[in-house]
């Protein structure tokens, strides 16, 4: 991933990410070795609280089923809110917590979900399904698979110029990894130079000439449609030289 945090513009996932992949790397040297052994090759990076399936969720994560899980997360909103506050909220919510869970074993009521996975009931697998369906009608519409000499985009029809080079993010974020070694992680430069350019920054336009003239094309669909109103045959070959996909530089 490192290598798409540097093509992509993403500095501080660039150079965090690497602090975080070198302290990985050196982990076996700190941590016991049972527990590095259970780490990586059993799988105990994630924290269960329950037997259900796929219920393992990432240490930061459990968080949220535990103290948010009654309290919320807006710690930073309302009227009376300051640090002394906010303080006294964190350190409570702990013991907070155990009361909450003794309760709800007092009155015989929790609030948690079906032994089930919520995946496998049937109105999020029909959503799923349909879903699926919209996306095989997408892929049979815009052809992905055609042989094509240049970048585009399937959705808007969009076709990357020569300075159109996200294809080349790999490539373009080595050479911007290559700017952090032996640096220091607080004076660590980066440079736009190896930030690739997407169909996104590409502009809607046309040559005429020796000029490269902008176009509004949902202004220009409107005008057209305004004018040729009522004529239909005329409105379709209109809108067919519109509709073709423009050349972008």
């Amino acid at each position: 991933m490192l290598p798409y945090f540097h093509a992509a513009g993403h500095y501080q996932y660039a150079k965090y990410g690497q602090i975080y992949l070198q302290s990985m790397a050196n982990l076996e040297l700190i941590m016991d070795p049972v527990e590095y052994d259970e780490f990586t090759k059993e799988g105990y990076f994630t924290i269960r609280r329950s037997d259900k399936a796929w219920a393992g969720v990432w240490s930061d994560m459990s968080i949220e089923t535990t103290l948010n899980r009654f309290f919320g997360t807006d710690l930073t909103h309302g009227r009376g809110v300051d640090p002394s506050v906010v303080t006294r909220y964190l350190i409570a919510m702990p013991s907070a917590l155990k009361i909450m869970e003794c309760l709800e074993n007092y009155c015989d009521v929790v609030s948690s979900n079906s032994e089930q996975h919520v995946d496998l009931f049937k109105n999020r697998m029909t959503k799923d399904d349909k879903g699926i369906r919209s996306f095989l009608f997408w892929l049979q519409e815009r052809k992905p698979f055609e042989n094509r000499t240049s970048l585009l985009s399937l959705s808007t029809g969009i076709i990357g110029g020569p300075t159109t080079n996200c294809h080349m993010a790999v490539e373009m974020g080595l050479k911007g990894m290559t700017t952090m070694i032996d640096k220091d992680a607080d004076k660590v430069p980066f440079s736009k130079v190896f930030k690739v350019k997407t169909l996104a920054a590409a502009k809607d336009g046309m040559h005429i000439g020796d000029d490269f003239v902008s176009v509004d094309t949902f202004l220009l669909i409107q005008r057209i449609s305004a004018f040729f109103h009522g004529n239909e045959k005329l409105t379709r070959k209109a809108l067919s030289f519109v509709t073709v996909s423009y050349k972008f530089i």
